[in-house]
């Protein structure tokens, strides 16, 4: 299955659903903390390139599928 092309905002969202919480935010970021006690970030952007996007869901702890099954 296809990763889809995705904005910022909505990473943010599947992350929430997935349980993880922000610790920061600043205009342009969106500040993570996953389960290993590793900081990541996602750029809000209208939309991340695939490549980026994998990287980001790789730093959350989650598969390309766990990501697409709870994507809103």
């Amino acid at each position: 299955m296809s990763l889809p092309v995705k904005s910022g905002k909505d990473v943010v969202k599947t992350f929430y659903k997935v349980g993880l919480t922000p610790v920061k935010q600043d205009a342009r970021h969106v500040i993570f903390h996953n389960k290993s006690c590793r900081h990541f970030n996602v750029p809000l952007h209208q939309e991340l390139k695939r490549g980026t996007l994998m990287g980001i869901i790789a730093y959350a702890g989650l598969t390309k599928d766990e990501f697409i099954k709870n994507d809103p």
